[in-house]
């Protein structure tokens, strides 16, 4: 989808600046970019999907729009989402089954200071036209540090008891959406919540991930 300015100045990729028609990056330097990793460790989630690697002109973008207040980024990462699914979307069982998109919340300071909601922008309307229902159950009972912040091993007692459900999920399979996953430990304490709210299958879509990281 072209922005109203690229009638005038075409889009160009991200890194090398060659000329595009979607998305952010050029498909070399996207090749460059893909995981397409699959994590299946996770106590409470049955497999973690990462579409690209957290680096380069990734994790450039997503600095951008997270201390930089970058508005344009989050919508052309949203291009490079459903790019990244048409390509090779993850094999998960529930995808043949109904399935409800449950969002991990921004921070609600971050978000008033962002004006949105980075997973929402990447992942609602693609999967909700993939037949995804999104369900905003997911809520945060208090504020937590940011995971880039810290270090690994005091990333559980950060968030733990942090998240909340607030609908009916009991039986419901469910895909958890979040822009970066680190060591995966966010997203897991997530699925506890709704694990423990009755929920049944967890799986868990990241746009991008520290791979190296995620254990």
């Amino acid at each position: 989808m072209l922005l109203g300015k690229e009638i005038i100045f075409p889009r160009s990729c991200f890194l090398c600046k060659a000329e595009i028609e979607e998305g952010l990056f050029c498909k070399e330097c996207r090749n460059g970019l893909v995981a397409r990793k699959t994590v299946t460790s996770k106590e409470n989630i049955d497999a973690i999907y990462v579409f690209y690697s957290y680096e380069q002109g990734v994790k450039e973008a997503i600095h951008q729009i997270k201390f930089m207040k970058n508005k344009e980024l989050p919508y052309l990462l949203n291009e490079e989402a459903i790019i990244a699914w048409e390509s090779e979307k993850p094999a998960f069982e529930i995808l043949n089954k109904d399935f409800y998109i449950v969002s991990i919340p921004t921070d609600k300071e971050r978000l008033k200071e962002r004006g949105f909601d980075l997973p929402k922008v990447l992942f609602k309307d693609f999967l909700v036209k993939q037949g995804g229902i999104w369900l905003d159950c997911l809520v945060r009972t208090r504020n937590t540090l940011p995971m880039v912040d810290i270090m690994p091993e005091e990333r559980r007692s950060n968030l733990e008891g942090c998240f909340a459900i607030t609908g009916d999920v009991k039986n419901k399979n469910i895909i958890i959406v979040d822009d970066i996953l680190t060591t995966g430990t966010t997203m897991e304490t997530a699925a506890l919540a709704l694990k423990e709210a009755g929920a049944d299958k967890i799986y868990g879509i990241a746009f991008c991930g520290a791979i190296d990281n995620i254990r």
